[in-house]
């Protein structure tokens, strides 16, 4: 049964259509630029895209594609106030995830999804533990930035997650001093 659900989720995340970057917005624009800039910082093998998407609750995600192919899905609408600096912190971010991806097989990717959806206490440890690699990958001032964003315009349920899931703006500036 567990194998079934494995697949499905993989098939599921495989085929969720997304806004090619050729359709390309401000924001995802800005974004490749700013990610030429952060790469350097990161292991991640193969190339990654950037493209448009409408991202239910947060303003992004990351896949890793049976290709090996990566895709950072933003959310253009939530992200059109977004300086670079704060754009800057949540590329980081998402970058840590890409990194992750990109050291494990594709049923690695399977297997980490699938905890992710169903584990609330594994989703805040490894959100958590991306915004620390983040600070720690040099990061830390942008990051805060895109958080302190990221409240500013979060919706009730965006806030609930934020304040479950990753780390505050207070314990991002206790990591960076």
């Amino acid at each position: 049964m567990k194998f079934y659900l494995f697949v499905l989720v993989i098939v599921m995340l495989a085929f969720v259509p997304v806004v090619d970057s050729a359709d390309s917005t401000d924001v995802i624009a800005r974004a490749i630029n700013l990610s030429g800039e952060i790469r350097g910082n990161y292991s991640i093998s193969g190339e990654i895209r950037f493209v448009s998407g409408d991202i239910k609750v947060g303003n992004a995600e990351t896949r890793r594609y049976p290709s090996g192919d990566y895709v950072i899905i933003l959310d253009d609408e939530q992200l059109s106030s977004v300086n670079d600096e704060e754009l800057k912190g949540l590329l980081a971010h998402e970058m840590v995830h890409l990194e992750d991806y990109s050291a494990m097989s594709l049923v690695g990717v399977g297997f980490l999804a699938l905890r992710y959806v169903f584990s609330d206490d594994f989703r805040k440890n490894y959100e958590r533990a991306t915004d620390i690699r983040t600070i720690e990958k040099g990061f830390g001032e942008e990051l805060l930035a895109f958080r302190e964003y990221d409240f500013e315009i979060a919706n009730e349920e965006e806030a609930i997650v934020l304040r479950e899931n990753y780390l505050s703006p207070e314990e991002i500036r206790g990591a960076i001093e």
